[in-house]
């Protein structure tokens, strides 16, 4: 697949040999490319508002880190721009030190299949993480079920009359707990957030280092691309 194989797009470009189509597939969906990227690395950044938002209807005060979230993500949302900046102009200088020939055209063919390489193992890495993460999530609101109510299981598949009895018993002295349940959530949802919170430092920090894997490819590539008689490796 021409998407996969960066060696021979590297070689094609370097010789003059790719075909019109493959050029105008690359310039076409580039921007393309670029665009979701943008749209996740956003997601990512902002993903402490969108947590906020979602408790906002159940938990009324903010969590006591959100401004230390929220300079985070101004910090992130700099330090991405600054790289990308830096990257191109490393990446221009490289072409320019080359033959200075159809640089944004290269930028595109090149940027194109390190995004896609990039991109394909970015999403297996956080849906891995994020299955994970789901389950230890479920896990703990199993937990707080239980704490609040006991588990009906224990009643129906009851094999004795004294376990039938005990699983009563603890069914109706649960229900003197009942009016605690309300602080009980209220709690529960307030430490849920901040789990999951404290995990936005890691997955909003993907953007910029990213960012400088993707020029640093991409100028590595360019490189090859005027280094003579030498075989393309990646």
């Amino acid at each position: 697949m021409f998407l996969w194989n960066m060696n021979k797009l590297v070689e094609e470009l370097k010789t003059e040999r790719i075909s019109a189509w493959k050029v105008r597939f690359f310039v076409f969906f580039s921007p393309f490319i670029h665009l979701s990227s943008i749209i996740i690395f956003t997601t990512l950044i902002l993903g402490h508002q969108l947590i906020e938002y979602s408790f906002k209807e159940h938990l009324l005060e903010m969590d006591k880190d959100i401004a230390f979230y929220n300079n985070w993500a101004w910090l992130i949302i700099s330090s991405t721009v600054f790289f990308a900046l830096v990257g191109t102009a490393i990446c221009y200088w490289i072409n320019r030190n080359g033959d200075n020939k159809k640089f944004w055209q290269r930028m595109s063919i090149l940027g194109f299949s390190v995004n896609f390489h990039i991109t394909v193992y970015a999403l297996i890495i956080l849906a891995i993480i994020g299955t994970l993460s789901y389950l230890g999530v479920m896990q703990n609101i199993a937990l707080f079920k239980i704490s609040i109510w006991p588990d009906a299981d224990a009643i129906k598949n009851a094999t004795t009359q004294r376990s039938l009895v005990t699983s009563m018993f603890r069914s109706a002295g649960s229900m003197i707990f009942l009016p605690l349940v309300p602080g009980k959530i209220k709690l529960f949802l307030t430490n849920l957030r901040s789990i999951i919170l404290y995990a936005y430092p890691v997955f909003s920090s993907l953007p910029p280092l990213l960012t400088i894997l993707h020029y640093t490819l991409v100028a590595r590539l360019l490189k090859k691309m005027f280094v003579k008689n030498t075989q393309c490796e990646l």
